[in-house]
């Protein structure tokens, strides 16, 4: 009975399989949906990034006419305590229609 024992604890060791890796892994995140946005900073020059996913960070108007969607984000950088307000206006497909900044000037955006 203890050579049982022994080869069970030999093939799958002291957890008993409860942390085993399960197969597949990680799914892969879907292509697009997510953007950069940099913009630079009003009183120091610094050029701050933020990261977008369109799937969360948008907020749904509800209206009948103009942007389906709004993302508004508060950035700060880690050179001064100045806020850059960054307001972007998206349609039904997700496409950009307005953008705005506050405190700071646009610099690039990236789709991933």
């Amino acid at each position: 009975m203890t050579y049982l024992k022994e080869e069970i604890y030999q093939k799958e060791g002291p957890s008993m399989g409860l942390f085993k890796k399960k197969s597949g892994g990680a799914k892969p995140r879907p292509k697009g949906g997510h953007m950069d946005v940099y913009v630079k900073c009003d009183k120091c020059g610094e050029i701050i990034k933020t990261h977008i996913v369109l799937g969360n960070e948008l907020i749904p108007t509800y209206a009948d006419e103009g942007p389906a969607y709004t993302l508004r984000k508060e950035l700060i950088g880690s050179q001064c305590p100045n806020r850059v307000q960054l307001t972007i206006e998206f349609d039904g497909a997700k496409r950009i229609v307005s953008q705005d900044v506050s405190g700071g000037d646009f610099q690039e955006m990236k789709e991933l």
